[in-house]
C-alpha cells in the first residue's frame, strides 16, 4: 500500500510539473538589425530568438508587414514612416522585445513631372513627384534655382535662373540624394505667317512669329538645311532646295519645342510642253505659232534661241499663241518657256529660216557642164539657183550650210544667186567659167633640166603643163598659177618638143612651139701638155667628153674661169691652167649643171725642202731629200756646188729627190728648182764629211772619268780613245770643231786617236792621273780636336780632308805622303765617313769615323714631371743643359732666348699652349738628346663662388693641378672644415663673399669685380689666377702698415731679398686692402705668402684677402708643399679656425 500510494504521488508530482512548465512565458528576443539604417522601401533583416509563429513588427509604433518570419529572424520591406531616429520591437502572443535604434533615411526623390518642360529665365517650374521634402537644393544644370513656397513632399516649385538657351537637367537635392529630369531654357515657338504663300524652288521664304532662336524648318516634313537657313528670335528665312514640295512649314527648337503654320506654302511648278506641242516646226518671221503643253498658266516668255516672241497670248493652262520672232541666225533653234516655275525647253526644235547670204563657190573657176560647190549662210529650203542669169541645176545640198550645182552649157562668167521663202542672196564675186587656154608667149625657148620657163595667154590659171617626153606623161608642177601667166621648171625626163597646156576646168589643150632642152656635160678624160694628169701654171690642158656646149671650166682654187685656148667643141674643151689653181678636181658647167673630172689633177708648184737626210754625209753616200711639189726638178745643188742632172732623180708622188753625194759637193745650203721656182733648205746645213783633223786638245792630264776637249775639224760623231781604250760617254759630240769625251776605265797613258766615217787622226802627249784610296784610318773614334792617321794609295795629290761624310770644314793636314795623312778631327765634325778630295775628285772611307759628342740628358729621377700643362711652367732637370739652344716639343719648339730659367743642370720654361703629348728632347750644338715621354694633363677651372661648396664638402671639379712634383704647377684644393661665423652657420668662404657684396662697414668702397676682372686678365694671356676667398677689406682704424704682421709671413717665402721679389707691405694707408698669395716652392719649404707672382714663372697660383682681425697662420706638412693644411684663425678667438688642406691629386 505504501508503495502505491508512493507512486501516485510522484505521478501527481510528474504532472503538476508539467502544467507549471506550459503556463511558463518567454517573450521574443530581438538581438540585431540589418542594416541599422535605411530607406523607406529598402529591405531589412531582424535576428533574434522566439519571434514565434505569428510575430508582429513596430517600428515608430506603427505595426509594418513582414515578408519572411522564422522563429529566429523576420524580413520585411521598410514601409513609409517618419524620417529619423526610431526603434523597432518584435511582439507575438507571449509578450514584446526589448526595442532596437534604427534609423528611416529619406529615399532618393522621385520626380514624376515637370511643368512646364520648358521656360525662360525667371519662369515658374513645378515639380511633382515624392519624397521631395528634406529638401537641399534645386538646380538647373550646376545653377541652384530659387524656391517658390514652401513645398511638400509631393510637389515643389521653382523659378528658372538666369541660363542660356538650350536642354539642361533639373537635378532635385534631397536627404535621401539626388534625382534628375530634363528640362529646356527657351519659350515654345510661335507662328505668325510666311511669305510669299506661293513660291518657286531657289527661292526665299520668310517666317514670322516669336521664341524662334535655335529654330530649325521643316516644309512638309522634308528638313531644310541649317546651313542655308538664317534665324532671328522673330524671323526666320531660307531658300527652298530643288526637293522641295508643297505642304506645311514646321519650326523645332532643341528637338523639342515646335510650331506649325495652319496654311501650305504652294511650290509653282515648271511649265512642260508636250512632245508634238509645236503647231510649225519651221517658218519665218511673223508666222503664227501655238504651242500645246501642261502649267502654262503662268507663263510670261517664249523665247526663240534666246530671242523672245511676240503677241504672246495664254490661251489656257494648257495652250499658248505667239508670233515667230525675228532672228539673225537660221537653222534648228531650241525653244524655251518660261514661268515663275522657271523655264523648260519644249521637245521639238523650230527650224527659223533666213535669206541666203555670204556666198561662195568652190571651185570658184569651173568649165560649163562641171559641178560646183555652193557654201554660205541660211541655206534652208533652197528652191531656185541660177549663174548670170542662166538658170542651174540643184544636184545636191547639205541642209543649211551647202549646195551643189552643174555649170549651165550657155554659162558665162557672173554672180550665183540662190533663193528660198525668206528671200534671195547673191555671191560676192563672179564665178569664172572657164574656157580652152589661150597661149601668147614662150619664154626661154630652151633650157636646161630645172631651168624656169614661163608662158602667158589667158585661161592659164590651175592648168596643167606637160613637156615632151619618151615616158609617161608628167604634169610638172608650177611655180607661178595665175589666169595670165604660169612658170615653171623644166623637169629631168623633158626632151625637145612642144610643151602642152592642158585646162582642167574646161577639158580643153593648147601646144607651145617647139622647146628646146639643155643637158647635162661630162668629162671622161683630162690630159696636160705632157699627156699625164699634172701640169704647171699657164700650161694648157685638154678636156673631153660631152654636152661641153655653152660650158666654162674653173680649177679648184680658183676665184675665175680658165681662159679657152682653143674654140670649144661639144666633146673637147682645151684651157690654160690659171695663176690661182690648185691641186683638185676640174669643173666643168653650164646655166644648169655641173660636173668634176674623174680625178685630182695636180697643180705642180715650186719644190718646198722639209728635211734631208743625213745631213752629214761623204761623196758617193746617197742624200734624202724630202719635201713636197718635188717633181720635174732640173737643178739641184749642195752648198752652191751643182749637182747632175744623173745623180739625182724624184719619186711619182713628188715628196722625195734621191741625190749621190758628189765628190766636189761642200758643206752649205741644199738647193732644188724647177718650172714653179726654187727653195733652199731652212734647217741645219749640209756636211760633206773628210778625214778628222786634231788642232789641239786639253788638259793634257786627266784623272779616270774627268773630261777631255779635243778641238779640230770633221769630228762630228766622231768616237776617242785613250791609249787604245774606247771613251763610251761623250759629253759633247756632235760638233764639227770640238768634242769632249770622259776618260774610261782603262785608259792609259799615250796617244788620243779620233776616228770618223772617213778615216782616223791621233796626237801623243796625254797622261792618266790616278784617283786616292782610302784603305783605313786610325784611331776609329775620337773627340773633335783629335788626330788621326789616314792609309791608302795616291794619297799625296790630296789637296782637302772632310770628316762627317764630307759635311764638315776642312781638316788641318799636319802631314803627308802616298800612303798616309795625318790630320786633325774639325771642330764641327760628327760621326761620318772621312772623305779626301783631289783632282781625280772625293773618295770616302768604307767605314765611318765616331765622333764622341756631348749631348744633354733629362734626368726624370730629379722630380721631372711626366705630364704638362700647356700654357703653365715647366722645370726639366739633368745634364750638360748649359749650351742647350733649344726644347724640342711633338707640335713646336721653344727657343734658348724664351727660357724663364737656365743653369748647368735646370731649365724652366713655359709649355706651348698647342703641345701635344709625345717626346720633348734638348737640343744643343751637338744635335739632340735623348727624349722623355710627356703627356698633356688639362688644367681644371678656378676657385669662384659658385664652385665653392658649403658645409664641410669637398670642392670638386677643380684640378688646379697636379699629380707630378713639379714645383711650379697647381695643386688640388679641398675645405676640409668650416666654422661658423657671424650671426648663421655658413662656411668661411661665403661669408667673406656676402661681406664683399654687402660691403663692410668702416671700409673704403670698391667695386668687387675689381679683382675678378684682373683674374680676368690673367686667363687671357694663358696665365691662371685663381681667387679663392673674393674682396674682403680692412676695416682697422690703425696704420695699414703691420709689421708684425708682415714679418710673420714674409719668411715664409725664400730668398725674399731677391731683386724681383716685389712685394712692398707697408706702402697702404688706414683702410688698406691686404692680399696674401700662397705658392708652392720648388724647396721643402712652408707654404708662401706675399703679393708678387711667382719669381721665376710670373703665374700666380691663388689669392686670399686679409678679413678683420682674422690673422693667417700655416701649417706645412710632409715635403716638397706636396702636402699641408693653412689656417685663418680669429685672433679673439683661437677655437674659431678656418681650414684648408693642401693635398695633391694623386
Amino acid at each position: 500500500m505504501n508503495k502505491s500510494v508512493l507512486l501516485i504521488l510522484v505521478n501527481l508530482l510528474i504532472l503538476f510539473c508539467t502544467v507549471s512548465c506550459k503556463e511558463k512565458k518567454y517573450p521574443p528576443q530581438l538581438t540585431a538589425v540589418s542594416p541599422t539604417a535605411a530607406p523607406i522601401g529598402a529591405d531589412i533583416t531582424l535576428s533574434g530568438s522566439q519571434f514565434g509563429e505569428d510575430p508582429a513588427v513596430t517600428i515608430a509604433g506603427q505595426t509594418v508587414p513582414t515578408k519572411t518570419r522564422a522563429d529566429n529572424a523576420i524580413t520585411l520591406t521598410l514601409p513609409r514612416l517618419p524620417i529619423g531616429p526610431t526603434t523597432i520591437r518584435v511582439q507575438n502572443a507571449d509578450g514584446t522585445s526589448s526595442p532596437l535604434p534604427f534609423t528611416v533615411l529619406q529615399p532618393l526623390p522621385q520626380l514624376s513631372s515637370v511643368e512646364p518642360a520648358n521656360g525662360l529665365p525667371a519662369t515658374t517650374v513645378r515639380i511633382r513627384g515624392d519624397y521631395l521634402d528634406q529638401l537641399k537644393a534645386v538646380r538647373f544644370g550646376n545653377t541652384t534655382a530659387e524656391l517658390v513656397g514652401t513645398g511638400s513632399a509631393t510637389e515643389i516649385s521653382v523659378k528658372v535662373p538666369s541660363l542660356g538657351r538650350g536642354p539642361v537637367p533639373i537635378s532635385v537635392e534631397t536627404a535621401g540624394g539626388t534625382s534628375q529630369a530634363n528640362f529646356i531654357v527657351a519659350a515654345t515657338p510661335e507662328l505668325t505667317g510666311f511669305s510669299p504663300k506661293r513660291a518657286i524652288v531657289g527661292q526665299e521664304i520668310t517666317l514670322s512669329g516669336k521664341n524662334l532662336l535655335d529654330g530649325v524648318v521643316s516644309l512638309n516634313g522634308q528638313p531644310i538645311d541649317k546651313t542655308k537657313t538664317s534665324v532671328q528670335d522673330n524671323q526666320i528665312r531660307f531658300s527652298l532646295p530643288p526637293t522641295a514640295s508643297s505642304g506645311r512649314l514646321t519650326v523645332t527648337v532643341f528637338d523639342k519645342l515646335s510650331a506649325t503654320t495652319p496654311d501650305s506654302l504652294i511650290i509653282i511648278p515648271p511649265p512642260l510642253i508636250d512632245a508634238t506641242g509645236l503647231s510649225l516646226t519651221e517658218g519665218i518671221r511673223g508666222d503664227k505659232l501655238t504651242l500645246t503643253g501642261r502649267n502654262l498658266l503662268d507663263v510670261t516668255t517664249v523665247s526663240f534661241g534666246g530671242t523672245p516672241a511676240t503677241g504672246l497670248r495664254v490661251l489656257s493652262n494648257t495652250q499658248l499663241e505667239l508670233t515667230v520672232p525675228e532672228r539673225s541666225q537660221s537653222g534648228e533653234t531650241p525653244l524655251t518657256v518660261t514661268s515663275p516655275g522657271g523655264t523648260t525647253e519644249a521637245p521639238q526644235k523650230f527650224l527659223m529660216l533666213l535669206a541666203p547670204a555670204e556666198l561662195t563657190a568652190d571651185p570658184d573657176r569651173q568649165g560649163r557642164g562641171k559641178d560646183i560647190t555652193v557654201r554660205g549662210r541660211n541655206l534652208h529650203r533652197i528652191t531656185q539657183a541660177s549663174l548670170n542669169g542662166k538658170a542651174a541645176t540643184i544636184t545636191g545640198r547639205t541642209e543649211g550650210s551647202e549646195l551643189k550645182l552643174t555649170v549651165p552649157a550657155d554659162a558665162t562668167t557672173g554672180r550665183l544667186i540662190l533663193t528660198n521663202r525668206a528671200g534671195s542672196g547673191t555671191s560676192g564675186r563672179n564665178l569664172t567659167v572657164v574656157l580652152k587656154p589661150v597661149l601668147t608667149e614662150l619664154s626661154p625657148t630652151r633650157a636646161p633640166v630645172g631651168g624656169l620657163v614661163t608662158i602667158r595667154g589667158n585661161y592659164l590659171l590651175g592648168a596643167r603643163v606637160f613637156f615632151a617626153t619618151d615616158q609617161t606623161p608628167t604634169a610638172v608642177a608650177l611655180e607661178k598659177n595665175d589666169d595670165d601667166e604660169i612658170s615653171f621648171r623644166v623637169p629631168a625626163f623633158a626632151k625637145d618638143g612642144a610643151i602642152r597646156v592642158w585646162n582642167n576646168e574646161s577639158g580643153e589643150y593648147t601646144d607651145t612651139p617647139v622647146f628646146n632642152v639643155i643637158l647635162s656635160p661630162g668629162v671622161t678624160s683630162v690630159a696636160s701638155e705632157y699627156n699625164n694628169n699634172e701640169g704647171f701654171v699657164g700650161e694648157k690642158v685638154i678636156l673631153s667628153g660631152q654636152n661641153f656646149d655653152e660650158c666654162a671650166v674653173r680649177f679648184e682654187g680658183s676665184s675665175q674661169n680658165a681662159e679657152n685656148v682653143e674654140t670649144p667643141t661639144r666633146v673637147r674643151l682645151a684651157v690654160r691652167i690659171p695663176p690661182d689653181a690648185r691641186t683638185g678636181k676640174i669643173r666643168v658647167f653650164n646655166t644648169r649643171y655641173s660636173t668634176e673630172s674623174p680625178s685630182e689633177f695636180q697643180i705642180i708648184g715650186k719644190p718646198n725642202i722639209t728635211d734631208i737626210n743625213p745631213n752629214r754625209a761623204r761623196a758617193g753616200q746617197s742624200l734624202i731629200i724630202k719635201g713636197t711639189s718635188l717633181k720635174r726638178i732640173d737643178d739641184v745643188k749642195i752648198g752652191g756646188q751643182a749637182v747632175a742632172k744623173s745623180a739625182f732623180s724624184e719619186n711619182a708622188e713628188g715628196t722625195q729627190l734621191t741625190v749621190t753625194v758628189p765628190d766636189a759637193a761642200l758643206r752649205g745650203r741644199i738647193y732644188a728648182h724647177n718650172k714653179a721656182g726654187s727653195d733652199e733648205h731652212s734647217g741645219e746645213n749640209f756636211t760633206i764629211v773628210r778625214k778628222p783633223r786634231i788642232d789641239d786638245f786639253s788638259p793634257r792630264r786627266q784623272v779616270v772619268g774627268g773630261l777631255v776637249t779635243i778641238r779640230g775639224d770633221y769630228l762630228y760623231g766622231a768616237r776617242v780613245s785613250f791609249g787604245g781604250r774606247e771613251a763610251t760617254e761623250y759629253p759633247k759630240l756632235n760638233f764639227d770643231d770640238e768634242i769632249i769625251a770622259k776618260v774610261p776605265d782603262g785608259a792609259s797613258d799615250g796617244a788620243i786617236r779620233v776616228t770618223n766615217l772617213v778615216d782616223a787622226e791621233q796626237r801623243d802627249g796625254f797622261s792618266v792621273v790616278r784617283a786616292p784610296v782610302i784603305s783605313g784610318f786610325s784611331p776609329a773614334n775620337g773627340s773633335r780636336g783629335a788626330e788621326v792617321t789616314i792609309t791608302g794609295q795616291y794619297l799625296d795629290a790630296v789637296t782637302e780632308v772632310r770628316f762627317s761624310g764630307g759635311g764638315s770644314t776642312p781638316a788641318q793636314i799636319l802631314d803627308k805622303n802616298s800612303g798616309s795623312l795625318r790630320v786633325r778631327v774639325p771642330e764641327n765634325a760628327v760621326t761620318g765617313t772621312i772623305c779626301v778630295n783631289g783632282d781625280a775628285g772625293q773618295r770616302c772611307s768604307g767605314n765611318a769615323f765616331t765622333v764622341n759628342l756631348i749631348l744633354p740628358t733629362i734626368d726624370k729621377s730629379r722630380c721631372v714631371p711626366t705630364g704638362v700643362i700647356p700654357g703653365s711652367a715647366l722645370t726639366l732637370r739633368g745634364t750638360n743643359f748649359g749650351t742647350v739652344s733649344q726644347v724640342r716639343f711633338t707640335s713646336g719648339t721653344v727657343a734658348r732666348d724664351q727660357f724663364i730659367r737656365i743653369a748647368a743642370d735646370e731649365i724652366t720654361l713655359k709649355v706651348p699652349a698647342n703641345t701635344q703629348s709625345g717626346l720633348v728632347q734638348l737640343v744643343n750644338e751637338n744635335g739632340a738628346g735623348p727624349g722623355v715621354q710627356f703627356d698633356v694633363v688639362a688644367g681644371g677651372d678656378g676657385l669662384n663662388a659658385g664652385n665653392i661648396s658649403t658645409g664641410t664638402t669637398n670642392l670638386t671639379g677643380i684640378n688646379f693641378l697636379s699629380r707630378l712634383c713639379n714645383p711650379w704647377v697647381y695643386q688640388r684644393f679641398n675645405i676640409t672644415h668650416a666654422p661658423t661665423l657671424g650671426t648663421t652657420s655658413r662656411t668661411f668662404f661665403q661669408f667673406l663673399y656676402e661681406n664683399c657684396n654687402a660691403g663692410v662697414s668702416g671700409c673704403t668702397t670698391k667695386d668687387c669685380s675689381d679683382n675678378q676682372r684682373s683674374y680676368d686678365q690673367k686667363e687671357t694671356i694663358g696665365q691662371r689666377s685663381y681667387r679663392v676667398f673674393g674682396t674682403v677689406y680692412y676695416a682697422s682704424a690703425a696704420s695699414a702698415c703691420d709689421p708684425a704682421f708682415y714679418d710673420t709671413f714674409k719668411n715664409f717665402y725664400p730668398n725674399n731679398n731677391d731683386p724681383n721679389f716685389k712685394y712692398r707691405f707697408c706702402d697702404g694707408f688706414p683702410g688698406y686692402e691686404y692680399t696674401l698669395k700662397f705658392e708652392l716652392s720648388s724647396s721643402s719649404g712652408p707654404l708662401k705668402e706675399g703679393k708678387n707672382t711667382d719669381l721665376y714663372t710670373g703665374l700666380v697660383i691663388m689669392e686670399v684677402r686679409r678679413f678683420g682681425n682674422l690673422n693667417p697662420e700655416s701649417v706645412l706638412m710632409g715635403s716638397r708643399a706636396r702636402d699641408g693644411v693653412f689656417y685663418l684663425t680669429d685672433v679673439a678667438n683661437t677655437s674659431r679656425k678656418a681650414q684648408i688642406r693642401l693635398c695633391p691629386e694623386n
